[in-house]
């Protein structure tokens, strides 16, 4: 049996299935599907919230290709595949910095009942993924089926435009680099200079042996006035640009 509604936009990222619907079903997962004559396929409902108006909400990545002024016709899907293999493409450059992209992934899809091709998983705050084709048990490629409780092999396309933003991040990454390394020797040059200065104060002085960034030198020491003059070597020579 299929019932028809109007839509409107929903403010969150799930549908909204009006209530009513339920005294009319009895099912322990509501899964639902949708189409009108714009559609090519069905559109699958994982989670729906039940509202208390007469309207479907629809999430805004599937608004926009509906017509608010159409109805569409909702069902109950009794028949739910299992999910044996599924092939991610990612959507956000962090996926491939990820410590574990398949444990995430996991934790991403942890709460869902089934997934669509097409869908958009969130995985962490920041990636998100888009599922791009399933696999059912006997390797049929499938639109949808259920996933709570299995365990599903992953597989993964490129994110478009894979190798400019590797190359991109790869440049930003050498140019960190090389800004480091100036900036490390900015601050040697730095110390270098303030040493300088500082053994140029006559009130600085020098123990025997002891080691001065800067500028080489001899530091004169008389032990007493019977002894001879002894020279203690401190520093090394060096350009301010070595």
């Amino acid at each position: 049996m299929k019932y028809w509604y109007n839509i409107i936009l929903s403010e969150e990222d799930t549908y909204g299935v009006p209530e009513t619907i339920l005294d009319e079903i009895e099912s322990e997962m509501y899964v639902f599907s949708y189409k009108n004559d714009i559609l090519e396929r069905d559109m699958i409902i994982w989670n729906p919230r039940f509202v208390n108006h007469n309207y479907i909400e629809v999430p805004r990545k599937d608004y926009e290709t509906l017509d608010p002024e159409r109805k569409i016709g909702i069902r109950l899907k009794k028949y739910i595949g299992r999910v044996k293999k599924l092939i991610i493409k990612p959507l956000d450059w962090g996926f491939y910095e990820l410590e574990n992209p398949k444990v995430s992934l996991e934790n991403g899809l942890k709460n869902r009942i089934g997934i669509s091709v097409g869908d958009e998983i969130k995985i962490t705050k920041e990636v998100k993924v888009e599922i791009r084709m399933l696999y059912d048990n006997e390797d049929n490629e499938i639109s949808w089926g259920k996933i709570l409780n299995s365990d599903i092999e992953v597989d993964f396309f490129p994110m478009d435009n894979y190798e400019r933003i590797r190359k991109e991040k790869e440049e930003e990454k050498m140019k960190k680099l090389e800004n480091q390394i100036l900036e490390e020797k900015e601050k040697l040059k730095e110390m270098i200079r303030a040493a300088d200065k500082l053994a140029d104060e006559d009130k600085s002085s020098f123990r025997p042996g002891m080691l001065v960034f800067g500028r080489s030198r001899n530091i004169i020491k008389k032990e007493d006035k019977t002894s001879d003059e002894k020279r203690y070597f401190t520093g090394k020579g060096r350009k301010l640009n070595e």
